[in-house]
C-alpha cells in the first residue's frame, strides 16, 4: 500500500523529468550546423572537378568519415564558414605514427555546394581517405 502512495506521489514528478524542457538561454539551435549534406562522386579529376553523381548522404561535424569516392560536393552552410580537413591513405583520419597526408578545404559560408576531390578511384579497395568537416 505504501508503495503504491509512493509511486502515485513520485509518478508526476518524474513524467515532468522526462518531457523535453525549453531552454533558457541561448536559442535552440546551436549557432553551427551539426551536419551537412554530400553528394558522392565518380569520375572525378582534380581537386574541384566532381564528375558522375553516385548518391548522396551526411557528414557530421567533428566526426572522421571513411570516403569510397572519387569526389564528394560538401553543401555550404547558408551563415557558416566551415571546413573540411580530407586524410590520404587512411580511413580513421589518422595513419601508422601519423602517416596519412591531409590537406584542408575551406568552405565559405553560401547556398551551393563545394567539390573535394578525395581520389579514391578503386571503391577503397588500395586506396584510402578519409575525411573530417567542422563548422564554427
Amino acid at each position: 500500500m505504501l508503495a503504491v502512495a509512493l509511486f502515485a506521489a513520485l509518478a508526476p514528478t518524474a513524467y515532468s523529468l522526462a518531457i523535453p524542457q525549453s531552454q533558457t538561454t541561448g536559442g535552440v539551435y546551436p549557432p553551427f550546423p551539426a551536419n551537412i549534406s554530400v553528394t558522392y562522386y565518380q569520375g572525378s579529376t582534380g581537386s574541384t572537378n566532381c564528375m558522375m553523381p553516385i548518391g548522396t548522404g551526411a557528414l557530421h561535424a567533428e566526426v572522421c568519415t571513411p570516403l569510397y569516392w572519387s569526389g564528394i560536393g560538401i553543401a555550404q552552410s547558408l551563415a557558416n564558414t566551415c571546413s573540411f580537413t580530407l586524410f590520404t591513405g587512411s580511413t580513421s583520419c589518422s595513419g601508422a605514427n601519423g602517416t596519412a597526408e591531409s590537406t584542408a578545404f575551406s568552405i565559405a559560408a553560401g547556398n551551393g555546394t563545394v567539390c573535394v576531390g578525395v581520389g579514391v578511384l578503386d571503391g577503397g579497395k588500395f586506396q584510402k581517405a578519409s575525411g573530417v568537416w567542422s563548422c564554427a
